[in-house]
């Protein structure tokens, strides 16, 4: 009867190893769903839904290359009407891009600390220490700037320094075309400095 016992109990004991051995083998193969995103701190409202690092990419429109885009990084913001939110493209850490035209060739180097892309107006806003240079040479600089695709126009309320070969002008409400080719200043003064001409001076 003792060895009867001793083996009923040994047995029992075997069978627990045994399903416990399974309840954690049952337990491991089940699927874990990701956390919420408010646990990992992010706000599903104004998270973004596209993060790109070191992004050297054409545009284009219509078959037709627009311009280079080179950034280290760019966030892509979705529409979102319950947080008021447009969609939008955003480069905190600055963007450089090249223009070009219809036969592909450089018209415009822009370069800006950030900038954001507000995508259903087409609408570029540029910010900080903001670098222009057209097909002529001439360079602009200022700390903001908006770039209108669907009027083809670049303006800002802001001053704008612009060096040329022949002169240097500074002034606000700034207007321009695409190329920076066509420019004005509207309803401010402005400096004028014209670079002296040896031959004249003599």
């Amino acid at each position: 009867m003792r060895h009867d016992k001793s083996s009923t109990v040994q047995m029992m004991r075997t069978l627990l190893c045994l399903l416990a051995g399974s309840l954690l083998v049952v337990t491991s193969c089940q699927r874990k769903d990701p956390p919420p995103l408010s646990d990992v701190g992010l706000d599903p409202e104004t998270a973004y839904s596209m993060y790109t690092r070191d992004v050297r990419a054409l545009v284009a429109d219509s078959g037709i290359t627009q311009y280079r885009l080179i950034t280290p990084e760019w966030y892509v913001y979705n529409k979102n009407d319950k947080v008021g939110r447009e969609a939008h493209w955003y480069f905190p850490h600055g963007l450089y891009t090249e223009q070009f035209d219809e036969r592909d060739s450089t018209t415009v180097f822009v370069e800006a600390d950030s900038a954001f892309y507000w995508t259903d107006r087409k609408l570029w806003e540029l910010h900080g220490e903001i670098n222009v240079r057209n097909r002529e040479g001439s360079r602009f600089y200022s700390h903001l700037l908006y770039w209108d695709q669907e009027e083809k126009r670049i303006y800002t309320p802001d001053s704008v320094w612009i060096d040329t070969p022949e002169r240097k002008i500074q002034g606000c409400n700034f207007e321009s075309d695409e190329q920076f080719t066509r420019y004005a200043f509207h309803g401010s003064s402005g400096q004028m400095l014209v670079k002296d001409d040896p031959e004249r001076s003599e």
